[in-house]
């Protein structure tokens, strides 16, 4: 088995080593603005690290006999918002991975959900140590949902199956032979109870409300895991809470005037250069200089999870105004837009003013130049289908 990292010697030879790629991480911070808080966003990003190295490694070690299933990028979202973990299923396996970035892995520890709900039940469970500081992957081993209801230590505080790090088979490449020469890998678990149309519309309400931390210690599991267990439901829940939050950090672009991008960084704003090699083409009325930041939006595409870059250019104006120029841009390897990608400005009271659409194989799309007086209010808003993003701007000098 290959590793790139067989300089850790204290750990077995069975560990696969994995680096996170470039690509992968800012794909990983785009997934982040789908989420609603720190603790959704965190489990986002590592999940995303996760989920895309392990399909590199299997590209690489793995001949499938079928290919993969993963989950669109719409249901990952909804998915991270509430519990930590992936599932993948490999023709007739379901694999989930749980990725942590503890540095102390004796322990091994899975939320309930993955366990006790019927249709999230995996055969095999795959623990996920990530370094975010040195931008590493390490899978330690599997364990099986049998194996995890016998021996694991269920936590009801935090309803977690706890098992200790010599209670996992250190091999993955066994899990391609497990049901040959095993029985069944998942143990018998009961049905969860049915929940009432109305006892779940009013649950969804109440866990539809703002929070910094997931909801899923807020009622009983019962509730809880019948509620997960509908997708509709499921989604529900993930829609309110980030329609709750969808006004998102407004960007005063003021401060970009000042070469002062702190808080816009926050929002996920960053230099135009952490996205493209060669400078874009800017077509103005004047070709003069400008203040540019990006931020990468991830499509919750059915047929192809694909993001796209935001630009935003400013120039200040003799007359005290600021001229604003706003471009789509595809991302990474994608060489052109998806058709029908709309790109709309709004007023303040959510007007549209202008739109633009791409058409196939338009590379960039980009909206009319247009100039703010200061104390301006306005949106930016990209959707393709039924999925949309919007950002909010001001010009403000606050000082």
């Amino acid at each position: 088995m290959n590793s790139n990292w067989n300089t850790f010697q204290l750990y077995p030879n069975e560990d696969i080593w994995l680096d996170c790629q470039a690509t992968e991480i800012k794909q990983a911070e785009a997934a982040t603005n789908l989420q609603t808080n720190q603790t959704a966003r965190h489990y986002a990003y590592i999940n995303h690290l996760c989920l895309h190295g392990f399909l590199r490694w299997l590209k690489e070690n793995w001949e499938l006999d079928s290919s993969y299933i993963v989950p669109s990028a719409r249901e990952l979202a909804s998915i991270w918002e509430l519990v930590n973990g992936t599932a993948i299923t490999i023709g007739e396996r379901r694999l989930v991975l749980i990725p942590h970035d503890a540095v102390d892995t004796a322990e091994f520890s899975v939320p309930q959900e993955w366990v006790d709900i019927p249709n999230f039940v995996a055969s095999y469970y795959l623990p996920v140590q990530i370094n975010l500081e040195q931008n590493w992957l390490r899978f330690w081993g599997y364990i099986t949902h049998k194996t995890l209801k016998e021996k694991g230590v269920y936590d009801p505080i935090y309803r977690t199956y706890s098992v200790k790090s010599h209670d996992l088979i250190p091999d993955l490449d066994i899990i391609l032979l497990a049901r040959e020469i095993c029985g069944s890998e998942t143990a018998n678990i009961p049905s969860l109870p049915l929940l009432p149309s109305t006892t779940a519309a009013s649950l969804i309400d109440k866990l539809s409300q703002p929070s910094p931390y997931s909801p899923r210690l807020d009622i009983p599991f019962t509730q809880w895991g019948a509620l997960l267990a509908n997708d509709e439901w499921r989604e529900q829940i993930y829609l309110n809470r980030t329609a709750t939050t969808a006004k998102k950090m407004l960007v005063n672009l003021h401060h970009w005037l000042k070469n002062d991008f702190t808080e816009s960084m926050k929002a996920g704003w960053c230099s135009v250069s952490e996205f493209f090699t060669t400078e874009p083409k800017l077509v103005t009325v004047r070709n003069t200089a400008h203040i540019k930041q990006a931020k990468l939006l991830n499509l919750q595409l059915q047929i192809k999870e694909q993001a796209v870059i935001l630009l935003v250019a400013l120039t200040p104006e003799a007359d005290g105004r600021v001229g604003v120029l706003v471009q789509a841009h595809p991302y990474g390897s994608e060489k052109q837009l998806p058709a029908f990608l709309t790109l709309a400005l709004l007023s303040d009271s959510s007007q549209q003013l202008y739109a633009v659409t791409s058409r196939e194989r338009d590379s960039y799309i980009q909206l009319p130049h247009f100039h703010c007086e200061k104390g301006t209010n306005f949106y930016i808003k990209i959707a393709i289908a039924d999925v949309s993003f919007v950002e909010e701007f001001a010009i403000d000098d606050d000082n």
